[in-house]
């Protein structure tokens, strides 16, 4: 994904909104694609927790980087 150069702060908002959003369906296509595999529940619901410290670990090193 090629990052544009931002000129204001309005860019910047809308960019994050973006990656926000990008984030987020990947996330949502993470779980359905482990929900679809995965049948025992407890082994679902430790695989969930680990995607989401994933996601959020990869959003607040974005964020440190911008």
């Amino acid at each position: 994904m090629k990052i544009p150069i931002h000129n204001s702060s309005e860019d910047k908002r809308v960019f994050r909104d973006e990656c926000d959003a990008y984030d987020e369906n990947i996330w949502r296509n993470m779980v359905i694609s482990v929900r679809d595999r995965v049948m025992d529940r407890k082994t679902y619901k430790q695989l969930r927790h680990s995607l989401r410290e994933c996601m959020y670990n990869i959003r607040n090193l974005s964020s440190r980087l911008s």
